[in-house]
């Protein structure tokens, strides 16, 4: 398993592997809260407050992690980061309530993580402007 995460990570775009570990962070907290407490019910407005907590939470993460472990300048990537844990952990929180598949949430997170970042990574290149 770890080679096959390590594997996929060395092939990912830097917005894709941003876009994974904020959907892992926010899958693996909605996984192990349903396996400690039992069936999880959401209201949609405590789905958006659970949403924005766990993105703060995946942006601080990423903050450390890519500021401080691989020392990219912070200017380069903290709006980036933000709005890509922001859409991230709002689209996985609000699918694994709508499927009601807290126990998978997990893995959906990455899948939807990577998802998002590798359009959003998409969309900047497009936005560019040529030379």
């Amino acid at each position: 398993m770890i080679t096959f995460v390590a594997s996929l990570m060395s092939r990912l775009s830097l917005c894709a592997k941003v876009g994974f570990f904020a959907g892992a962070i926010a899958g693996l907290a909605l996984s192990l809260t349903d396996l400690f407490y039992g069936g999880i019910v959401l209201t949609n407005q405590d789905a958006v407050h659970l949403s924005l907590a766990l993105a703060i939470f995946s942006w601080l993460f990423l903050l450390f992690f890519l500021g401080v472990v691989f020392r990219y300048s912070f200017q380069s990537f903290v709006l980036p980061t933000l709005f890509n844990s922001l859409l991230t952990t709002f689209v996985t929180v609000f699918i694994v309530k709508y499927l009601d598949a807290f126990p998978l949430a997990w893995l959906l997170g990455m899948i939807i993580g990577i998802l998002i970042g590798s359009l959003l990574c998409r969309i900047q290149y497009l936005l560019k402007p040529k030379k």
